[in-house]
Formats: structure tokens, C-alpha cells, sequence
């Protein structure tokens, strides 16, 4: 029904919002799209190839995969790329306007990423607290296709402003 549909735009943009994700997607530098049969939230990747879904309820898992996921979630075309874990934290990035929030979406980079990160300047590589170790792995791994560096985050990127993601990501560059 008309009225069911509404509610679950309102859910998808209350989530686009409370994540920092609005601006990407009113910009349309990602394509988000709503799946009914799993109440998720679809990110897709930039070739359109594939999706990952964020559940708007507190089920298991948060993430699903749809389609292929071998290319990677990039939001935005700055010569900058901000390595994330996650398609909402890739649109935060997005809304500083200096930065390209490119979603990592598994646990290692296939040479099929490595190539696509060659297009960029510079890459941050800014994982939660919890993937340290990987974020340092990721930054050798990337060394020899750019200059690379790292963050470590205190909260998510996708909980903070624009501004306060600039001002992270300026830290110690």
C-alpha cells in the first residue's frame, strides 16, 4: 500500500540521515534503493554489480551481500580516497566535499581493488579501532600503488559531521 511504502521511505531516509549518508545520496554520487523482503537499506557499488544492504532492524547479520561485490563502493571523485569498512561511512566521507569514501566491504583488498585505488593521489586508510592491525596490513599492502597513510578512529565516521570527519582525517597528514 501507498501508506506502507511511505513509512518505509521515511525509515530509509531517518537512517540516510542519522548516518551522514543525505547528501551522497541526494547528489547522486551513490544509488540507494530499499529491499521490502529483508527490510535493508541498499548501498550498490559503482558499477551497479552489486549491493550491500544495512538491516533497519536489530537483526542478524547487520550486512548482506547482494550480486558481486569484486569492484569496490566508491562515493565521490576526489583524488583522495578514504579507505572505510562500510557503505555509510564511505557517504559520511563524501560529505566533506575534499574526499572519496571508497567501502572496503570484506576483510582483504583483491588485486582487482589494488588497481582501482591506482586512480587516486592519495589514499587514508581510517578502519574502526577494532581493525588496527588490518588497517597497518592494508597500508603496506598499498604502499607501492600510492601514498598511503592511516587514521585511527576514536568513533565511526559515519557518527560525525562533515567537519568533524575533515578535521580526523587532517590530523597527522
Amino acid at each position: 500500500s501507498s501508506a506502507a511504502s511511505d513509512v518505509y521511505k521515511r525509515q530509509v531516509m531517518d537512517y540516510l540521515q542519522k548516518n551522514h549518508c543525505l547528501a551522497a545520496y541526494k547528489d547522486g554520487a551513490v544509488k540507494v534503493r530499499y529491499c521490502p523482503a529483508s527490510d535493508r537499506v541498499l548501498f550498490y557499488t559503482s558499477g551497479e554489480e552489486g549491493a550491500v544492504g544495512r538491516a533497519l532492524k536489530k537483526i542478524r547479520p547487520k550486512w548482506k551481500v547482494y550480486g558481486e561485490l569484486t569492484s569496490l563502493l566508491q562515493v565521490g571523485n576526489h583524488d583522495v580516497a578514504v579507505l572505510v569498512e562500510d557503505a555509510a561511512s564511505a557517504c559520511s566521507v563524501y560529505a566533506t566535499g575534499e574526499h572519496t569514501g571508497v567501502a572496503l566491504l570484506g576483510t582483504n583488498l583483491s588485486l582487482k581493488q589494488k588497481k582501482l585505488l591506482r586512480g587516486f593521489n592519495k589514499i587514508i586508510i581510517a578502519l574502526d579501532k577494532d581493525a588496527s592491525k588490518k588497517a597497518l596490513r592494508m597500508c603496506k599492502e598499498l604502499r607501492g600503488v600510492t601514498q598511503t597513510s592511516v587514521r585511527f578512529l576514536e568513533r565511526d565516521l559515519k557518527y560525525l559531521s562533515a567537519a568533524d570527519v575533515r578535521k580526523v582525517l587532517s590530523d597527522g597528514s
